[in-house]
């Protein structure tokens, strides 16, 4: 966990975003009608996003409201992550309350609250190093390993529900339950509970997945976004989606779609030219919260692109 409070918290993998890199530390950023370079450690960065809270009743018994919404199977993955993330808070609060404020005991509980997700993050993402390598070498032997398609559905899960963008969402459903409750103290929970869900599913079905590499062929390039993942089969908000059909750039001249129900499953490769590449920075851009990167300002500039947030 280390001994240093970390409080600026990624929310997309800078070593991703490195793709869009020319040098591996500056990147150009769309916001708005503003492009700008500015260094990785500047974008997709919240202070202390995945930070725990202390859980009361109430934001416990929401908690619970959208895990009983799991299938009764999968129950089991939610729950030892409620527990976890509702002990440590209250752990740390009674430390304080017995006059234990400053000693060894409270500084590492302190450490826990503010480093423990993050943490999780940080170790999917070392853990990812290898695949992602693979995926920008178009590599086809992804779904000839079901414990390197594993890794692959976590790394997907994870940053499908990582983003500030997620939490909107979320917060949305929230507002239907009709539950007391914050859903900004409990949304840390429901992410990393609903993360290893989400894996679970999606590795179950490694016999119906499709993976397509979209190879660009004309002098164009594929955006990123500080929502890195779309789901192209995804209705209309707030409509929970059925099927998972996700589009991700992996460089700015290769994207991945993988289908987790399809008809045929394996790999294959497809030339993309500027219109389908056109298309797919669109649902990029329309899914994003704020901010787009490419590798330079003329990428950002296209006239026919959304503006965004």
């Amino acid at each position: 966990m280390g001994n240093a409070t970390k409080k600026r918290h990624h929310t997309v993998w800078k070593h991703y975003l490195r793709a869009w890199s020319e040098d591996g530390r500056m990147i150009w950023l769309r916001r708005g009608a503003s492009v700008i370079a500015t260094n990785l450690n500047n974008v997709a960065v919240q202070h202390r996003f995945y930070s725990l809270h202390e859980m009361n009743r109430e934001d416990r018994r929401l908690a619970e409201a959208f895990i009983d919404q799991i299938a009764p199977d999968l129950h089991f993955l939610a729950k030892g992550w409620l527990h976890l993330f509702y002990e440590i808070p209250r752990l740390a609060e009674l430390s304080r309350r017995e006059s234990r404020a400053g000693s060894e005991l409270d500084r590492q509980l302190r450490l826990l609250m503010a480093n423990f997700e993050e943490d999780l993050h940080a170790e999917i993402e070392s853990k990812s190093l290898a695949l992602l390598a693979d995926l920008r070498e178009a590599d086809r032997s992804l779904l000839d390993d079901p414990q390197k398609f594993c890794q692959f559905c976590l790394y997907v899960s994870a940053q499908f529900l990582r983003t500030p963008m997620d939490f909107q969402l979320f917060k949305a459903t929230a507002a239907q339950l009709s539950i007391e409750g914050s859903i900004d103290t409990v949304w840390g929970l429901l992410r990393t509970a609903f993360t290893g869900v989400a894996t679970y599913f999606l590795g179950s079905r490694l016999a119906t997945t499709k993976l397509t590499y979209l190879a660009v062929r004309d002098q164009v390039e594929l955006l990123a976004g500080d929502r890195p993942m779309v789901n192209l089969a995804a209705p209309p908000r707030p409509t929970p989606p059925a099927r998972f059909v996700v589009y991700f750039p992996v460089t700015p001249r290769l994207g991945v779609i993988v289908d987790f129900e399809s008809q045929e499953s394996g790999v294959s490769v497809r030339e993309l030219g500027a219109n389908e590449v056109g298309e797919l920075n669109r649902q990029i851009i329309a899914a994003s919260d704020s901010q787009i990167f490419g590798s330079s300002r003329a990428s950002l500039e296209v006239g026919d692109l959304p503006r965004g947030s």
